[in-house]
């Protein structure tokens, strides 16, 4: 039976506010290295099982060559799903998760392509920015850095050694990669600078911060608003 293509782009194209709701709730996470909350836990399960479901219904119109010739109309999906799963992988067990790991959190017979688990992770370093920037806003310390201004242990020495490793990838001989590598990596480079301006004014300022300081995160891509985090 031949598939519908006109029907695939709708079906197959997972909205991307769906997959947004999971990275708010994580954000609601207090310490690294840690499994979030059971109350976070609660409310982003469902939503990372209703995302399974919405590619699971379409594994049918993915098999064989068709597994790559309409990896396109899912491709933005699966970046937001590896930006989210990625990001609370991060915070539970400060460790990077592997394209091998992510890939098993997807359906059988959804291909995911290191085309898009890079973008992810490029995306991801946006949300490790705003946690590290909304932590040092309510904490007065840097996550991860066990009471010190910053550490080779803090999520910002994190943040630089994934930096590096971002910039010697080569992505010339992948049109899905190369074609956004030179804008994600300037907004990741843009998100790892503010987390150390931001623990550079935490360091100068000390104790003269004012109730509520919060280190300037205008230039991010797509900042959540203040009142959409919360605490459990």
């Amino acid at each position: 039976m031949l598939m519908d293509q006109e029907s695939l782009p709708c079906k197959g194209r997972i909205q991307p506010q769906l997959h947004s709701e999971p990275d708010l709730n994580v954000h609601r996470a207090r310490e690294l290295g840690r499994p979030v909350h059971a109350s976070i836990a609660k409310q982003t399960a469902p939503m990372y099982s209703a995302i399974r479901d919405l590619l699971q219904g379409i594994t049918s119109d993915l098999q064989g060559l068709d597994a790559y010739r309409y990896q396109r109309n899912i491709s933005g999906g699966l970046q937001e799903f590896m930006e989210a799963v990625l990001f609370q992988h991060y915070l539970e067990t400060r460790h990077l998760m592997s394209h091998e790991e992510a890939a098993k959190t997807l359906p059988d017979g959804i291909l995911l392509t290191y085309e898009d688990y890079a973008l992810g992770l490029f995306d991801m370093t946006g949300e490790l920015m705003r946690f590290a920037i909304t932590y040092m806003a309510t904490n007065g310390q840097l996550p991860g850095a066990n009471g010190q201004a910053s550490s080779n242990t803090s999520i910002l020495a994190d943040l630089q050694s994934l930096r590096s490793q971002l910039e010697v990838l080569d992505a010339t001989g992948s049109y899905g990669l190369a074609k956004d590598f030179e804008q994600k990596l300037k907004t990741a480079k843009i998100s790892v600078e503010k987390v150390e301006n931001g623990v550079y004014s935490m360091i100068v300022r000390g104790k003269e911060r004012p109730k509520g300081w919060r280190p300037d995160i205008s230039l991010s891509d797509g900042p959540r608003e203040s009142g959409q985090i919360e605490t459990y």
